[in-house]
């Protein structure tokens, strides 16, 4: 299993990065944290 951290200050791409990651990698999880930010 292979974990990928994508970390920097907001409005630098990282959802779009991740999210292209995910799409192109079938079976993999793409967890945002501004999610956990926002409902915390």
């Amino acid at each position: 299993m292979n974990v990928i951290v994508i970390n920097g200050p907001m409005g630098i791409g990282k959802t779009t990065v991740g999210t292209y990651i995910a799409d192109s990698n079938p079976g993999t999880a793409f967890i945002d944290g501004d999610w956990c930010m926002d409902h915390g």
